[in-house]
């Protein structure tokens, strides 16, 4: 539903950094970052698969829109686990 707010408290804190860091050479603000990600195509269904979880990092593969699998990574921040950038092995 393009909640900016909601999409801020489930991205990790080197995703944000990595997100307003590419906002700033585009001149623009995070929010506007966010906004344009939320108004790109989403995938129609919620499926994933191959969840892995070891330590605070996690990955699952999601259907996209073109239903392709692609990997999407986590991280645990606090209790809390949240949408990351894929770190190296």
């Amino acid at each position: 539903n393009k909640d900016i707010a909601m999409l801020k408290r489930v991205l990790a804190k080197d995703a944000l950094a990595f997100l307003t860091e590419i906002a700033q050479v585009d001149k623009k603000t995070l929010d506007d970052q966010l906004k344009a990600l939320a108004d790109k195509p989403q995938a129609a269904t919620a499926e994933t698969r191959n969840e892995k979880i070891k330590g605070d990092r996690a990955s699952l593969e999601y259907l996209d829109e073109n239903g392709k699998w692609k990997t999407m990574d986590f991280s645990k921040e606090g209790n809390d686990w949240k949408i990351d950038l894929p770190k190296g092995p």
